[in-house]
C-alpha cells in the first residue's frame, strides 16, 4: 500500500534543506553579533589598560622603559612583559621598584583579569558554535543523500518510505534544539 505520493519525499527533503540553511544563517547572525561584541569589549579593555599604564608611565620622573610601550600593539604580551621585568634580577635598579609597584597595581591586575575572561568567552563562543552547526550540517547532508535516492525509495520500498522522513525529522528536531539553546544562551550572556 502506497501512502505517499511520488513527490512527498522530494518536497519534504527540499524543505528540510531550505529550512536548515535558514537556521544556519539565523544562528550565524547571533554568533557573529556576539563575537563582535566580545571583540569590541576586548578593544575597550585594551584601551583602558594602555591608559592606565600611560598614566603610570607619566608619573615616572625619569625616562620611561620602552619595553612596556613596545607591547601596546599586542596587549596580551604586556602583562607577561611586566612580570618578566619584575622577575629579572638584572633589571635596572632605578626602575625595579617602579615596575614592581606597577605589577602590584590592583586596578591594572583586575583589568588584565577581565581581559583574560573576555578572551576565554571568545574561545568558548567558538566551541559552543561548533556542535549546533555540525548537527545542522549533518541533517543537510543526510537530506541531500536521501533526496538523491527518494525516487528509488518510493518505487522499491514504498511501504517504508516514511522511515527516512521520520528519521530526518527527528534529527532535525535534535539539531533545532541545539541551535535554539545556542541562540538563547548568547542572548542571555
Amino acid at each position: 500500500m502506497n501512502i505517499f505520493d511520488n513527490n512527498v519525499s522530494l518536497y519534504f527533503f527540499s524543505a528540510v534543506l531550505q529550512a536548515n540553511t535558514a537556521l544556519i544563517a539565523f544562528a550565524a547572525v547571533f554568533a557573529v553579533f556576539r563575537f563582535q561584541l566580545l571583540v569590541q569589549s576586548l578593544q575597550n579593555k585594551d584601551s583602558e589598560i594602555i591608559q592606565l599604564v600611560d598614566k603610570y608611565l607619566a608619573r615616572k620622573p625619569m625616562e620611561t622603559p620602552e619595553e612596556l610601550r613596545s607591547h601596546y600593539a599586542h596587549i596580551q604580551t604586556l602583562e607577561d612583559a611586566i612580570n618578566a621585568l619584575v622577575a629579572d634580577p638584572g633589571y635596572q635598579p632605578s626602575y625595579r621598584s617602579w615596575i614592581v609597584s606597577l605589577a602590584k597595581n590592583q586596578p591594572l591586575a583586575s583589568l588584565f583579569l577581565e581581559r583574560r575572561q573576555l578572551v576565554d568567552k571568545q574561545a568558548n563562543l567558538k566551541k559552543r558554535f561548533k556542535w549546533p552547526m555540525l548537527s545542522i550540517l549533518f541533517v543537510i547532508l543526510l537530506a541531500l543523500c536521501v533526496l538523491r535516492f527518494s525516487n528509488y525509495v518510493h518505487t522499491a520500498m514504498s511501504d517504508l518510505e516514511f522511515v527516512p522522513i521520520i528519521f530526518t525529522a527527528s534529527l532535525n528536531i535534535w539539531a533545532l534544539i541545539l541551535n535554539t539553546k545556542f541562540v538563547f544562551t548568547n542572548i542571555k550572556n
